[in-house]
Order: structure tokens, then sequence, then C-alpha cells
């Protein structure tokens, strides 16, 4: 009886295996029947079950149909179970070549008829793909089917045979092996900024003031894990008028991650507009904060996060998030995101510390982006 493969992917000793590579092991098959050399056959068709979990694409209905009638033939010589591979093979494909003489009991055998019930529908933002087509529903619990299960580049493979996936096993995603995983945002955006300086108690040159301003500016924010769940985090943002002058908004924490999260502490620098003897500039203070997000799944999800900061002079709370803008085909990879960022910061006089001004900060802004890296 021929093994099927291990439904887990993370247990897989295995290398990854191309298109090419597995058409070429099919073919190997496919000869060895027509010489008659059942032994080599058999040595194939194991080979070939052993990397079955490391397929990196979903086979062509064509091939998977020509891979279970050399499984069905080998079977049937070995006295084995041949039929549920036979069967499946003449519902992907009816006129499949069944490499058989025309006195062979297999070249006239018919399968009983597709079953009218399948297996249920594919859990939500699953991409799954049975007997190499995307599918939203399940197999039926009959015969043999080939269940892949695809999160970005990464797939895991399940041959079923007279039996249904389990839950777990659809829920749980595909994973690469360890490495270094990394993704981002590139865009540019437009900000919305509000400034207001409350007048000091004490005699000098900081004002009331408040002002407004638009701009245009380019971010870039991402995150990267080293062959674990921990990594790093950050965020940069700067205006790109010249008149604006040097005006970074930088944050970088060290993250714990999972599939649909990260959480960790790290640091910022925040600028602060000051007006002072009727002009306006721009002040920088560093702040511990910490990040929190979570996202949806598939291959450019949404997901929403949010910073928190703080030291004595300092209070900063920006939350953001993003969807994806899958306008087309080539548009798979943009994303529309946005945040808000309140920023309250204290200054005292170096001379003086008891004088102290109050100032506020709010910024509302909108980016235009598209993810690089892994989804």
């Amino acid at each position: 009886m021929l093994l099927a493969p291990s439904p887990a992917l993370a247990d897989k000793t295995c290398t990854d295996i191309d298109e090419p590579t597995f058409r070429g092991l099919v073919l190997q098959s496919q000869a060895a029947i027509d010489r008659g050399d059942a032994v080599l056959q058999r040595e194939i068709l194991n080979e070939i079950s052993a990397v079955m979990p490391c397929l990196t694409f979903s086979p062509p209905p064509r091939l998977w149909a020509d891979y279970l009638v050399s499984v069905a033939i080998g079977e049937f010589a070995s006295r084995g179970e041949w039929q549920p591979w036979m069967t499946t093979a003449l519902h992907i494909r009816p006129m499949v070549d069944r490499g058989v003489s025309s006195a062979h009991p297999l070249s006239k055998w018919e399968p009983e008829p597709v079953p009218e019930e399948d297996g249920g529908p594919v859990p939500p933002h699953v991409i799954l793909f049975v007997d190499g087509l995307p599918a939203t529903r399940l197999p039926p619990p009959s015969g043999v089917h080939l269940v892949q299960r695809r999160d970005g580049k990464w797939w895991k493979t399940l041959v079923l045979i007279n039996s249904s996936p389990s839950q777990e096993w659809l829920e749980t995603p595909a994973e690469g092996p360890p490495r270094i995983i990394w993704r981002g945002d590139v865009g540019l955006g437009l900000m919305a900024r509000s400034s207001q300086q409350l007048k000091p108690d004490f005699t000098s040159d900081f004002i009331d003031d408040s002002g407004r301003e638009f701009y245009v500016f380019a971010a870039v924010r991402g995150m990267t894990t080293f062959y674990s769940r921990f990594g790093v985090a950050g965020e940069l943002r700067h205006p790109l008028a010249l008149a604006a002058g040097l005006r970074p908004d930088f944050r970088l924490a060290a993250i714990a991650s999972s599939d649909r999260a990260l959480i960790g502490p790290g640091i910022g620098v925040a600028s602060i507009n000051l007006f002072q003897g009727g002009t306006r500039s721009s002040s920088y203070l560093l702040y511990p904060h910490v990040v929190a997000s979570i996202r949806g799944e598939g291959s450019n999800p949404w997901d929403i996060g949010t910073a928190v900061g703080a030291r004595s002079q300092l209070v900063r709370l920006q939350l953001y998030g993003g969807v994806p803008l899958n306008i087309s085909a080539a548009s798979q990879r943009w994303r529309l995101s946005g945040d808000i960022t309140w920023v309250r910061a204290v200054w005292r006089q170096d001379t003086r510390p008891n004088n102290v001004v109050n100032g506020h900060d709010i910024r509302v802004s909108m980016m235009a982006s598209v993810r690089i890296g892994e989804p």
C-alpha cells in the first residue's frame, strides 16, 4: 500500500519540489509501467510520496490525474486498493490516458458518479486548492484528493484517502523554514498638522500661538524577524518640502510576533513646533514607547495598531491602520493607510526649571503605499 504524505508541513524533511521535478518523477513512473518494471515503479512512487509534503506549487489537474493513474496501476499490480486513485483520476479527466492496453481490466473500468455532497465550505480567508484547482468547497470524504493550503509563497500539502482534512489542519497557516522574514510599506502621504502653544505664566518670548500646515511626506513602515518570532519593527516619515526643514518622525521597537499580531517596547523621536519670538521652530524629543498591532489573513491583509510613548516632558499617542487596494490584479500589493497622532510636550528653561511651556500637536495623515517583502 502506498503511504500518504504527512499532513504537517512542519514535519517535512525533504527539500522543496517544483513542478518540473514532480513532472519528471511522474514521467519516470509511467516509463517504468511501459517497461513492465513493477519494482522500479514502486520505488518511484515511494519517492513521490516522500516528497509530496514539499510541493511548492499546485499540480495542474492533468498532471495530477496522470499521477493518480500511475498509482492505481501500481496498486492493481500489487493487489492493493486501486479504486480510490482511479476514481479521482477519471473524475478529474474522464479522457485520461489509463496507461494500459485494451485487454487490461483498468481500460474499461468506470467509477461511481461524483458524490452529490462535498466536505462543506472552505474556512474564510483560507486559500485552498483541491486536486490542482482553487476551491471554495472541501472535497467529499471519499476517493483520493490532493488538498493544499497556500499562505503567501508557502504551501502545505495533504493527500486524503477516503477522509477529510481536520479543522486544525485547515486553520493552521503554511509556514516556511526558520529564516529572516521582513515586510513593509513604502509610500507617499498627505498630512494635516495643528499645533498649539499655551502662553506661559512667566515673562518670556514664548507666545500663545497656534499653527496649521499641510504637507506631503514620504514614509516607510515595516518589521523584520530573525529565524524566530522575535525581531524589530519601525516607522520613519519626513516631509518632502525643503522649506519644512528637518522634521523626522521615527520610532523603532524590539518585538515579539505571531502570524497576526506583534507587541514590543522601543524608542522614538518626535518633533514638536515651538512658537518663540514671532517665529516657529521645531524641537525633537526622544521618548520610550510600546507598539502593538494586529493584522488579518491573506497576502495583503488589513492591519490596525497603536504606539504609545511617554516620558517626563512628553506624551505621544498614535493610532494607525491600513486596508488593501485590490482594485485590479496589478494593485494586489497597494494599500491605503491612515493614522492620527497626538503629542503633548513640556519645555523647561534650562536656567529656570520652574518656567514651563506647554504645547499640543495633532496630526492626521493618509498614505498610499506598496507592500514589499513577504505578505
